[in-house]
């Protein structure tokens, strides 16, 4: 058969399936897309949003949390798909809200005011005194240095580090759970994002 013989069989065959039917219901659909205005701000008055980044973090951290971070004179930045992306107070940022999961990373900023409003021993890690300057200079918490943690911290969780006193030191991302921290003598305990 030769190869032109071969090119009209398969336009044939292409045919009989339907795939080469008029291109009439994919030009349909592609004016239907160009039609679409992408530029449009999201439908969500900006107190849709501080309600929404409160919620999250009355879930992330217990309630009452969200009202604490957040006042109400917060403004957002929006990521490119019009959601939020960060919480800022003035010019400084509180947090991110993680496209991956959903949950806050906090700023210092944030850090602080959190661990103003939630009662203690919530989220917070305890480290000795000996290496709080450490841990304040952005260094990260090791298990050994932990003298006590809040029993409800996973690993992942965003948690508050602090020296003995109870005095704020760091933020950061929990790498093993309370229990963890308790039993093991090596290792990182907390992922430091950023020191006082």
């Amino acid at each position: 058969m030769s190869d032109m013989n071969k090119v009209n069989k398969f336009e044939g065959n292409r045919r009989d399936r339907g795939e080469n039917r008029g291109n009439s219901g994919n030009r349909d659909n592609r004016e239907r897309r160009e039609k679409r205005d992408f530029t449009r701000e999201a439908p969500y008055a900006k107190d849709s949003y501080l309600s929404r980044v409160r919620v999250i973090a009355d879930y992330q951290f217990g309630k009452g949390a969200g009202a604490g971070l957040f006042p109400d004179d917060c403004e957002f930045k929006l990521s490119a798909t019009k959601r939020v992306r960060y919480i800022l107070l003035g010019k400084e940022r509180l947090a991110t809200l993680r496209a991956n999961d959903g949950r806050l990373t906090l700023s210092q900023t944030g850090a602080k005011r959190l661990c103003e409003t939630l009662p203690a021993p919530a989220y917070r890690v305890i480290v000795k005194d000996e290496v709080g300057e450490f841990v304040a200079a952005g260094k990260n918490a090791m298990a050994k240095h932990v003298t006590f943690a809040d029993p409800q911290i996973r690993g992942d969780d965003e948690v508050l580090v602090c020296n003995e006193k109870g005095e704020f030191l760091a933020t950061g991302t929990a790498v093993l759970s309370a229990k963890e921290m308790a039993e093991f003598n090596y290792g990182v305990a907390v992922m430091v994002r950023k020191g006082n």
